[in-house]
């Protein structure tokens, strides 16, 4: 019997739902359907350049608000709602384009309650780079009984009857294509959520869920502030946004939201800085110095395009994601509005692995994730060395992920951190990763390297390297999902590269997968954004 076959057997629905039934993770600048880092604005005529009719409707306004809110916020009450309808419907508002929901229960903000006491006493916290802990153990025992994966390889005799972490094999992004051989036999099917992660490789896939997982985000966060002496207060007025998500591009899903995981009226949006995405171009200062959103978030191009904008703002903390955050982009954050810039290392398949609030490393988040680095035989490194980032995490209860190859690369030492759970952290140093790149179009103007993302996605391209030399021109380096680039994908990606950026586009095919990681590369001075 099949994995899939297996899930089915139990007569519950599989299939995931669709986008306006989840609410993406607001710290890490995601977006369902969408490559996760938004970079800066690019003109709307150009924004949509080589998508097919099929990507533009996917951003059609509200194409996907089927849910009432009640099932959205299923622990709202009417004066919840009212302050949600009120930042809706305000006449300064930006053009909501769509609608969606944290999907949190009474039960769930009980176990994430038990949770948020779990990361304050340090029950998760990795104190050791030798071996994993309790908790890791404990899923272990738990996939083997449940992922069909897992129970197949003990059938098999790939592994014994009570292996340990590191018996089990090493899984990477094409494991996942099979979602139904990771899904637990006793998953919630019925909460699945849909996300989507296109990660270091430029492969999208779609990633089964949970509302718990996704507000493990605001745990963290919450922690990470209250270590850092700062106040994450809801105002009760209804002013002040407990958080804004930036993007700054010409399609972007917008929305405004509560985030129950934090409090009932802790209001929050996604914002598109992008002039098209506004009522009147003239709204977006009044209401940003209206809203003085509490905790900023995005990956760094849009933090750093609405910086140099609303210098004014306030917040209280500022949480990058998505893309490398370069120190002197850091600086720039900092220094505007004199608040911690926290780069949050996180994935679209397991949530926030590390932060690194101050330059000096990522610390490993003392939520249920374990790290370890490995060679590329699979083998453990010595402390300090750099080798491949190996994550096993347990924050997404739909997908459990067991020495998972993040295909990002660095070194794991220990630290000593008084205020840190136990006294110790482990820290990833010189994370290397998804590097965040804008394009020089032909006329002068920039366009994000999400854009590029949706264009390749769209014409059939599955792995890809693209690189900008200083003249303008750009060679890609592309690989479909399956077989050899054909002459025909060659074309659409050329011609749809070269509507996109005005430039004149050399593809050929993708052959060197150290090339693949660097999916984005420019020689063009300014390709990191403003202020760079």
């Amino acid at each position: 019997m099949s994995s899939m076959t297996e899930l089915r057997s139990r007569g519950t629905r599989t299939r995931i739902r669709e986008p306006v039934d989840s609410d993406p993770s607001h710290l890490r600048a995601e977006s369902t359907r969408s490559q996760s880092s938004a970079d800066v604005a690019a003109p709307a005529a150009s924004g949509t350049a080589g998508m097919t009719s099929a990507a533009r409707a996917e951003y059609a306004s509200m194409n996907a608000a089927v849910l009432p809110d009640t099932e959205r916020w299923p622990t709202v009450t009417a004066s919840g709602f009212a302050a949600l309808a009120a930042l809706r419907e305000e006449p300064m508002a930006p053009a909501w384009t769509h609608a969606c929901g944290d999907r949190l229960t009474r039960n769930d903000q009980a176990l994430l309650a038990v949770l948020a006491a779990d990361v304050r006493r340090g029950a998760y916290a990795q104190t050791s780079l030798t071996g994993p802990r309790s908790w890791v153990d404990a899923l272990v025992v738990h996939a083997v009984e449940t992922v069909p994966f897992y129970r197949r390889l003990r059938r098999n005799g790939d592994i014994g009857a009570h292996p340990a972490l590191s018996d089990l094999p090493v899984l990477d992004r094409r494991d996942l294509r099979e979602l139904g051989d990771l899904v637990p036999m006793d998953a919630e099917l019925d909460r699945i959520l849909e996300g989507t992660s296109s990660g270091s490789t430029g492969a999208s896939l779609r990633i089964p869920l949970h509302p718990r997982g996704l507000a493990s985000d605001i745990v963290i966060l919450r922690w990470w502030l209250e270590r850092l002496g700062l106040h994450w207060d809801v105002d009760e007025a209804g002013e002040r946004l407990a958080l804004a998500n930036i993007v700054d591009q010409a399609s972007a899903f917008t929305y405004a939201s509560l985030l129950t995981a934090h409090a009932e009226r802790a209001l929050m949006a996604r914002v598109n800085l992008h002039p098209d995405a506004w009522h009147q171009k003239n709204h977006q200062h009044d209401w940003w110095a209206h809203h003085d959103p509490l905790v900023l978030s995005g990956s760094p191009l849009p933090l750093l395009n609405l910086a140099c904008r609303e210098p004014g703002l306030s917040p209280v903390a500022v949480v990058s994601g998505a893309s490398h955050l370069t120190d002197t982009a850091r600086s720039e954050l900092a220094d505007t509005w004199k608040a911690p810039v926290l780069d949050v290392y996180a994935l679209g398949e397991t949530e926030i692995v590390a932060c690194d609030p101050d330059g000096c490393g990522h610390r490993v988040a003392p939520l249920p994730v374990h790290v370890e680095i490995l060679d590329e035989h699979g083998l453990a490194v010595a402390p300090g060395e750099r080798g491949r980032i190996v994550i096993t995490s347990a924050t997404n209860p739909l997908l459990p992920l067991l020495r998972y190859d993040t295909g990002d690369t660095g070194a794991l030492e220990l630290r000593a951190a008084p205020d840190a759970p136990g006294g110790t952290e482990a820290v990833i140093v010189g994370l290397e990763g998804r590097a965040t790149v804008r394009y020089r179009h032909g006329d002068g103007t920039w366009i994000p390297s999400v854009s590029l993302v949706q264009v390749l996605q769209s014409q059939g391209a599955a792995v890809w390297s693209v690189h900008q030399w200083r003249h303008g021109a750009l060679r890609a380096e592309v690989a479909p999902p399956h077989g050899p680039l054909t002459f025909q994908v060659t074309l659409a990606v050329r011609d749809a590269l070269a509507a996109l950026l005005g430039q004149d586009v050399t593809v050929v095919p993708l052959h060197d997968s150290p090339a693949a990681k660097r999916r984005f590369t420019s020689d063009v001075p300014g390709h990191a954004g403003p202020g760079t």
